[in-house]
Formats: C-alpha cells, sequence, structure tokens
C-alpha cells in the first residue's frame, strides 16, 4: 500500500459549480461533480463530490454533507462529533433530495454528540476544521509516499508533483507510446468498445462524444506538433473477482491487486512491453488501467479514480512499470482527465490547484488546475507547456526597448509566442500571453492579456500571497480581487487586461507587477490593446531606444520569363523613431543590360517590365526621414520561350559538402549528416541515409513565388511515414512538403499557414522502392498537380495557398522534416529543379523524358526548351568557355548531327532551328 503517491486534497468546497459532461474517465480534481451512487438496496441516489485520491467533500446536490455510516453501509446525512474533528453518520438514510429522510436500517446509528445537540436538525456544508482536513491529508501522505523507493532511487522518476522543487525535467519531444489496458468484471462489462476508447486516445481529428480531438490530437496541436503522444490498447482483461470485491478494503490496496492483475496478464499474452516508450532508467512513462463501468463507489478507496506507484516494480521485456492511472470508462468519453493525468505521467507536469482546498490555484486558465469543458480542456499554461516541455517560442521583454510596442498573437491550438519578464532571481518572473476565446481556449473564463506570477519555489496550496507563502503559478487577476486565491470562483470574465477596461500593469496598479518579496520587478505595460488575435501593449520598461535605420528585404533572387512583367517583393520596418515619422520605400535599377518600368517604384510589392533578356539588379531603398537601408535582388529574364529556373541541384560534384546551383542564380546548397556524394541516375547523386542526412537550401528560395513547379529524381531505398523528400517551411505551422508514405500510405503533397489541421493536399498511390522514379509538383491558381515519370497522378482544384502565401521561409530541406519526430528519407535524390512557373503537361513529361535517353537536342541547359540561351552557351563553348555548359548530357544534347563532336555545324544547326529555316532537331 506504501507504492500509491499522488495528490492531497483539491478543494473543499467551491461557490461555482463545473458543467460536467457524461460520466467518463476522471482522476482529476472534482469540484461539485455529480455522481451517482447506489445505496444497499441497489436504489440510486444523485451525490456532489469535492475532492481527488486523498480526500473527498461529498454533499447531496442541495448542500448536505453525506458520509457512509461504517455499520450499515447506508449513505447517511453526516454530522459533526463534538470537537469537530470528524463527520459521522446520523443514522439518517439519504435517499435523494426529492425523498423524505429515513432512519438506516438495520441498525440506527448515532452518535453521543449528535443525540445532544443535532437531533432531527439537519445543516448544510458541514466540514470539520480546516487544519483537521490538512492533517488528515498529511497523515495520507506519509502513508502512502514511497519514501524507501525514492531514498533508494529505485522510483520511476522523483516527481516534482511531489515537491517545490525547480523542474529538472528535459524538453519531451516526439513520438511517445503509452499503454492502456481495458479492464472487464465477471459482473461488469464495458458498454463502450476498445475501438471507441483506440479513438479517442490516438485518432487523428477525432471528433466522437463531442471532444475536441483526441488525446494525441491534444499533446499534438499544444506542442506546435513536437509531441506525437499515442497508446497501444489492448483487449479488455477479465478480472478475477467482481467490481465489487476490488471496490472494498479500507485503502486502495485492491487496486494494486487488480493492476499486478492485469499487468501479468498482458505479459501472458506475449505483449512486448519494450515497444512503449521509457525514461532513461527504463521505466515506461505512462500506463493507463481503465476498468469497465461507472465510477467506483467507494470513495476514496478500492478502485477510487487515482494516479499511483506500485509498490513493487513490474519487470517485462527489460522494462519496468511503476506509475500508472486508473479510472472508469463510463457511459461516455471526455478526454479532460487523461490529458491531465498524462501530463503527470509523460509530462512531469505539477498540479496547479491547491490541495488545501482553501483556494481556487489557477482554476480554470490551465490543463493542471481546472477546466469548464472536459471535452475541450484548456491548454497547458505556458510554464508547463513553454518552460518545462519548451516546445512553444518564450522571448525576453527584458532584451526590447523601453516604448516598445509589442504585438503578441494568439493562436487557437496554444502554440504563439509567451513573452518573459525577468529579474535577478532565476526562479521568479512573468510571463505574458494573448488569450483569445477560439479553438482549445473556446471555453477559457476570460480573455484578453493573460500575466502569470511563476515562482518555481512558490507551491499552489500557499495561497496567502505572502513572500513566504505564496503560489508556484499565480494568474495576475486584472480585477484585483485576487478571487482565485480567495476561492470565491474559478475564474471569470474581468480576470484578464484588454482596452476599456484594465489597460497597465506595473508596480502601482491593483494587481501590481512587484516581486513576491515586495521589491519592485521593473516591468511596465500601458496601452493594452482590444480582445483579438493580435493584442498589442507597450513596454515602459527598460532604456529609451535610440533611432536605428530601417530593416529593408529586397525579397529573393528569382527568374522571369519575358514577355511577362517581373514582380517585385520586399519587405522593410522600422523603429518608430524618430517619433512622427514615416517609413518610405523606393525601387530603383542598380544595373541591368536594359531599361526598366516600374508600376509603382514607391510600393513594396510591384510590377516592372525590362526592355531586354538578361541578368539585373534592382535595389529597394527605405527611410525613415532621418536614417536610410537598402537591399537588392537579383532578377534572371529569359527570352520567350524558356523556362524560368530559380534552383538546379545537379548533385555532380564528388567531394566536399557544397551543392551548385546550375540556374545562375547562386542558391547554393549545402550536404548535412550523413548526405554523400553516389551515383545518380545520370552521373552523380546525393544520398541520404535515413537517420540524419540531408541537404539544406538556402532560406527565402520561395518567397517572390506565386506559381511554382518541383521536380527531382529519387530512389526510395525504403518507405518510411512522413520521411520527406522535400520540405520548405518557418515551423511546424507554415510550410510546404512532399513526403513519398503519408499515415494513409500516399504520396502526398501538403502546403499550410495554419498547423496540420488546416493543410491542403494532393494525394497519390505510393511510388515503388528500390528504382527511380521523376516526381514533379505544380501549383497555380487554385489548381495543384502531381506527376509521376512525367505523367500526372493526382490534382487538387481548390488550392487556395502558393510559396508567398508562407513567406520567406527559413528551414528548406531534401531529406529532412519541419517536424522534428518524423524520420529522414532514406534513399538517394538526383536532379532537383525549382522553376517560377507551373510547367504544363508537356513540359513536365520533357523534364522526365530527358533524363530516359529521350534526349531533348539543343537543351544543352538542361531547362527543357530550347532556345537562344542555349544558342548562347554552345557558341561560348566553341570559343573555349567549357564551363558554359550546364546539363549533365550537353555533350549528346549539343551534338545535333550525331557525328560526336560540337562544333560550328552543330552552331549553324541551332541557328536555322531558331529562325524556322528547319522544324526539327537532330538534323544530318
Amino acid at each position: 500500500m506504501k507504492g500509491i503517491v499522488k495528490k492531497a486534497l483539491v478543494s473543499t468546497i467551491f461557490t461555482c459549480i463545473i458543467s460536467f459532461l457524461g460520466s467518463g474517465v476522471y482522476a482529476a480534481p472534482y469540484v461539485d461533480r455529480i455522481i451517482e451512487f447506489k445505496q444497499p438496496d441497489n436504489s440510486v441516489v444523485e451525490v456532489k463530490v469535492t475532492g481527488d485520491e486523498y480526500y473527498q467533500h461529498v454533499e447531496s446536490p442541495d448542500g448536505y454533507t453525506l458520509c457512509r455510516d461504517p455499520e450499515t453501509g447506508w449513505i447517511c446525512y453526516a454530522d459533526l462529533n463534538s470537537d469537530q474533528t470528524e463527520l459521522v453518520s446520523s443514522g439518517e438514510i439519504y435517499r435523494g433530495v426529492n425523498n423524505a429522510i429515513q432512519q438506516s436500517a438495520p441498525k440506527e446509528v448515532k452518535s453521543e454528540a449528535i443525540q445532544d445537540s443535532n437531533e432531527g436538525r439537519r445543516q448544510k456544508h458541514l466540514e470539520i476544521k480546516p487544519e483537521l482536513i490538512a492533517e488528515k491529508r498529511n497523515k495520507v501522505r506519509n502513508e502512502l509516499f514511497p519514501k524507501e523507493d525514492i531514498k533508494n532511487n529505485i522510483t520511476q522518476r522523483s516527481s516534482p508533483n511531489l515537491s517545490s522543487a525547480s523542474f529538472q525535467a528535459a524538453p519531451l519531444q516526439g513520438n511517445v507510446i503509452g499503454l492502456t489496458i481495458l479492464i472487464n468484471f465477471p459482473d461488469v462489462s464495458s458498454s463502450i468498445s476498445k475501438t471507441d476508447i483506440d479513438n479517442m486516445f490516438n485518432k487523428v481529428g477525432y471528433t466522437g462524444y463531442g471532444n475536441n480531438g483526441s488525446i494525441r490530437d491534444y499533446f499534438y496541436d499544444v506542442s506546435g506538433g513536437k509531441l506525437n503522444y499515442t497508446n497501444t490498447i489492448t483487449g479488455f482483461y477479465m478480472a478475477k473477482k467482481p467490481k465489487s470485491y476490488y471496490d472494498s478494503g479500507a485503502d486502495y490496496s485492491r487496486a494494486l491487486e487488480l493492476a499486478y492483475e492485469a499487468l501479468s496478464w498482458l505479459d501472458s499474452t506475449g505483449f512486448n512491453f519494450a515497444t512503449l516508450t521509457t525514461n532513461s532508467q527504463k521505466y515506461v512513462l505512462a500506463v493507463n488501467f481503465l476498468y469497465a463501468g461507472d465510477i467506483a463507489q467507494n470513495w476514496g478507496k478500492g478502485i477510487w479514480p487515482h494516479q499511483g506507484w506500485l509498490p513493487y516494480v513490474f519487470n517485462a521485456d527489460g522494462v519496468k512499470v511503476q506509475m500508472y492511472q486508473m479510472s472508469e470508462i463510463g457511459r461516455d468519453l471526455s478526454i479532460y482527465t487523461i490529458c491531465h493525468e498524462n501530463g503527470h505521467l509523460v509530462c512531469d507536469y505539477p498540479d496547479l490547484y491547491d490541495y488545501d482546498g482553501d483556494s481556487a490555484g489557477c482554476g480554470n486558465y490551465s490543463l493542471m488546475s481546472g477546466s469548464v469543458n472536459y471535452k475541450n480542456p484548456a491548454p497547458p499554461d505556458p510554464f508547463c507547456r513553454n518552460i518545462i516541455s519548451g516546445w512553444n517560442s518564450t522571448v525576453s521583454l527584458n532584451s526590447y526597448p523601453k516604448g516598445s510596442t509589442i504585438n503578441a498573437e494568439s493562436d487557437p491550438l496554444a502554440t504563439h509566442t509567451v513573452y518573459k519578464w525577468s529579474g535577478s532571481n532565476a526562479n521568479e518572473y512573468f510571463l505574458i500571453e494573448n488569450i483569445k476565446k477560439a479553438g482549445r481556449y473556446s471555453n477559457m473564463p476570460d480573455e484578453g492579456l493573460l500575466i502569470w506570477h511563476i515562482d518555481e519555489k512558490g507551491i499552489n496550496d500557499y495561497n496567502q500571497m505572502t513572500a513566504s507563502r505564496h503560489y508556484q503559478v499565480s494568474v495576475e487577476q486584472a480585477d484585483g480581487l485576487f478571487q482565485l486565491e480567495k476561492n470565491i470562483n474559478l475564474g471569470r470574465a474581468g480576470d484578464l487586461f484588454r482596452a476599456g477596461y484594465k489597460t497597465a500593469f506595473d508596480d502601482t496598479t491593483t494587481p501590481n507587477s512587484k516581486w513576491w518579496n515586495g521589491t519592485s520587478s521593473g516591468l511596465k505595460i500601458s496601452n493594452i490593446g482590444p480582445v483579438g488575435t493580435t493584442l498589442t501593449f507597450t513596454l515602459d520598461s527598460g532604456t529609451a531606444a535610440v533611432n536605428t535605420a530601417p530593416v529593408v528585404d529586397a525579397g529573393a533572387n528569382c527568374a522571369f520569363t519575358l514577355p511577362s512583367s517581373i514582380k517585385l517583393s520586399g519587405k522593410a520596418s522600422d523603429d518608430g523613431l524618430p517619433g512622427g515619422s514615416s517609413l518610405t520605400t523606393t525601387w530603383s535599377l542598380e544595373s541591368g543590360p536594359g531599361t526598366a518600368t516600374f508600376e509603382n517604384a514607391k510600393a513594396l510589392k510591384t510590377n516592372v517590365t525590362v526592355s531586354v533578356e538578361g541578368t539585373y539588379v534592382f535595389k529597394l531603398t527605405a527611410s525613415d526621414g532621418v536614417l536610410s537601408s537598402s537591399d537588392t535582388v537579383t532578377i534572371k529574364v529569359n527570352p520567350a520561350g524558356t523556362l524560368p529556373l530559380i534552383a538546379h541541384y545537379n548533385f555532380d560534384e564528388t567531394s566536399g559538402t557544397t551543392v551548385n546551383d546550375s540556374s545562375g542564380l547562386n542558391y547554393t546548397a549545402k550536404l548535412n549528416g550523413g548526405a554523400v556524394w553516389a551515383e545518380g541516375q545520370n552521373g552523380n547523386a546525393v544520398s541520404l541515409d535515413g537517420k540524419n542526412g540531408y541537404v539544406s537550401i538556402p532560406t527565402g528560395i520561395l518567397s517572390n513565388v506565386n506559381e511554382v513547379t518541383i521536380s527531382t529524381w529519387v530512389k526510395l531505398n525504403s518507405l518510411t511515414q512522413w520521411s520527406r523528400i522535400w520540405d520548405f517551411g518557418i515551423d511546424t505551422n507554415s510550410y510546404m512538403f512532399l513526403t513519398p508514405q503519408s499515415d494513409q500510405n500516399k504520396l502526398k503533397f501538403a502546403i499550410s499557414i495554419n498547423s496540420y489541421n488546416n493543410e491542403e493536399q494532393i494525394n497519390a498511390p505510393e511510388i515503388e522502392t528500390g528504382v527511380w522514379k521523376h516526381i514533379t509538383v505544380t501549383l497555380s491558381g487554385n489548381t495543384g498537380i502531381l506527376y509521376v515519370d512525367g505523367v500526372e497522378v493526382a490534382r487538387n482544384d481548390k488550392m487556395t495557398l502558393n510559396p508567398t502565401s508562407i513567406g520567406s521561409t527559413t528551414q528548406n530541406y531534401i531529406g529532412k522534416s519541419q517536424f522534428d519526430h518524423d524520420p529522414y528519407l532514406n534513399g538517394i535524390v538526383d536532379d532537383f529543379k525549382i522553376f517560377n512557373k507551373a510547367l504544363n503537361a508537356d513540359e513536365v513529361k520533357a523534364l522526365f523524358d530527358s533524363k530516359q535517353g529521350i534526349y531533348i537536342y539543343g537543351d544543352v541547359n538542361g531547362d527543357g526548351e530550347v532556345d537562344a540561351i542555349d544558342f548562347a552557351v554552345m557558341k561560348k563553348y566553341l570559343l573555349g568557355d567549357e564551363s558554359a555548359m550546364q546539363s549533365k548530357d550537353w555533350q549528346i544534347t549539343g551534338d545535333l548531327n550525331k557525328d560526336g563532336t560540337i562544333d560550328a555545324i552543330d552552331i549553324a544547326n541551332m541557328k536555322k532551328f531558331l529562325l524556322g529555316i528547319i522544324e526539327e532537331l537532330p538534323v544530318n
């Protein structure tokens, strides 16, 4: 019995009732939860429970305190003994709020104190003394805490949930597999199927039973795609004894008996426990036991929902099981409790409600404290998801100059940036985020700027708000009423800062920004804006800013083909100084072979036409009225009829890590990790090992591209779900990629600017392994097309996104994903091309044919077209400049009369072809 460790009392009585949806699994804190309990005669009564595993306060729905009569087993109205240290049975049976009080049978139980002072009179909300509740809680903890195990360092981990120490857990990312064992009893079988439970845990896009996603979806969302937590769901184990047996006894010892039974059964089936995710000491991170039927009847004992520790470690297949949670399946499924408990098991998050029951902790603002809607639980607070897990961006406010305007974004999946204000004490700081009621934040008590006061040495049992006794994680309630600390509610409208209500937070406001010891933190915020996806505020802390020159980005080097106009897309930003000034921008022609006419030279995004083909350099200049700066962009303008090639990686190098770009725009790439040169489809290629090998491509390469074609040759050694042939993006929210195998076993292209839930996709059959395949993706307008070996295999005519929708991509890879947990590509890649145009079917077929021995004679630069550029390149070659040849096959495609030599005859034939004197090549 000493092996079970968990939290203490969540609360004795809150004045605000949570709306509980259904009777699914619940092992997280209860607050006025309505539960059906059975009396010894099998009649059913409704009771209201507040508490958790260690202590529960039970009342009738109309507020009368209840307890089980220890001698008769009937739920009766409770009274206090004479010194208010115990709740004792009055002997008066509780039949429900609409039924008259009856004397218990067969034996009336009344204490002497009750007879003396409470005969025939009932009082609502009776409780023992608060200090006695804490004493009882601590006594249970002292009895159940596995001190010897922790002392001998054989427990699963020294959980921060059991101490106020700083958190040392490493950020958890990647694929994590937990275990869920389903349990039936000889007398009770589950009305909910294994399939339904599997879907609740693992299904992508799950909406069953009214839930907002599965448990996998929840952690995937709030981690920004960094944590992919799934569970292996077993079949139903049939317990050896009836449910009533395990639900009896004076403690949780029969729950341990049931847990060992189920684990031994699973081991006997041949299940491989080594497939589960473990920590560095080989302890399985997460084990869930879900038993059939409704919640246990013996509250606080037996198999009452709880999280616990096995006193004797269960060993199987070289791994160990010790930490677990157990709860009921019920008649409905809700994800909140499993998410809360696995926040402990998987992520090592602390509880942020008040065990002592005299305050609300963080209320309904965090998964680890509570949630209004059990079908759509609140995300973890930023202390958990950013500081402990390190999932999403945390930006230091201290680095901003005084007077800075901060644009705080709110993301419905909780992946937005959080701002941190720090002082000299590393354990104490403020975290600031923008909350808008949408997505996973839909059921938050309020919306606006949410300011968290963190002290990693604090404890959320301590609601005194003094230097020595205060919360670990506090919500700075804008109304200054401290109703969470005073146990008035679980959060309400008026807690968060916003325009027209509370717009400042500093040393003089209520609440204030001082540290817990009363000294100034230096944090001063003003001009807090209205509720919205973007909420602005002004930082009045720090040193006054000094005017700096504007930051200018003229965009990515690109290629266009006449007669198309050139599309320029620049960016410019300024610090707002000097005050009252405005930013002006101007485009100009820096160099080029011809003249240029701008549609609007003052606009950041504009079109420009040029007089002749060639390479042009355009300059974007920005000025704040005092200081100016500029940036240039190189544009390659091709003759009419040619293809605008942005990048071309032949991979014909034989040593080093540099990959040359033969397009002329000099987007040099690089080999990384286990990427090496190898024999290719024609000449050399790059071989990727499936472990850490990939090719990195320069940032911003697609920022000016509205239409695009990306083509390459690939030979896969193996198919692995979610590996990448290529991936261009900023993060796990904004990207476009091509994978040879999705979770639906499809060749898949996807593009998104708002995470995986909002992808636009093209899906086609998987490609073969062990053979060369030519794969091309084109995007133009609303149409995206996938080609394999020059033939269209799939399309989507409802596309709305293109590369410019994403912006300037900073993470561009061949063989690697934006998502850290996705595998690397295992295969060989050759002849990678990017065009600033959506090639048509014939042009795509020509790209494929050119590598199949079906050569395009005269196309010596390998862009799929015979044009004036090829004539100029051949001419340079004859004049002694062999470097002019760009195609791997130029010695074949340039030999127009097939006499084995590129000479003046070939040049003459090329000229005749371009002038229309002859209709096709090669010629004799």
